[in-house]
């Protein structure tokens, strides 16, 4: 059994069948896979061996050390990964809110997500 995100909901679920897509074999892999809820969901049911193999985000097997990384995606077989941040219009906390998107950009925060496998956007 192949774990998988629910593509109808989950980014992760998204990328994996832009990944398999690219490979020609999305067919395939749907026959053997079973779909989670969130990528969390996923890389339990791989670390407990209650599947064989799934798709998570290399970031996410840095915290989870029954896991093995045996393969990632191809150079280009997804598109990227972003996680934007933004103050919400609404909030009461604008300038603490603006500081902390400003602090994401500094050289320390950077360091931080280099760390756990992250890269930035400039």
């Amino acid at each position: 059994m192949i774990a998988l995100g629910d593509p109808e909901s989950v980014p992760v679920g998204q990328y994996a069948e832009e990944v398999f897509t690219s490979l020609n074999n999305l067919d395939d892999v749907k026959k053997q896979a079973t779909y989670g809820k969130d990528v969390t969901e996923v890389l339990s049911w791989v670390s407990t061996g209650n599947a064989d193999a799934g798709v998570v985000y290399a970031t996410d097997t840095k915290s989870c050390d029954s896991v093995t990384v045996v393969a990632e995606a191809p150079e280009g077989s997804t598109s990227r990964v972003i996680y934007p941040a933004a103050v919400v219009k609404d909030t009461k906390s604008v300038e603490a809110a603006k500081a902390f998107v400003e602090y994401l950009t500094t050289d320390e925060a950077l360091g931080v997500f280099e760390k756990y496998g992250f890269t930035a956007n400039k």
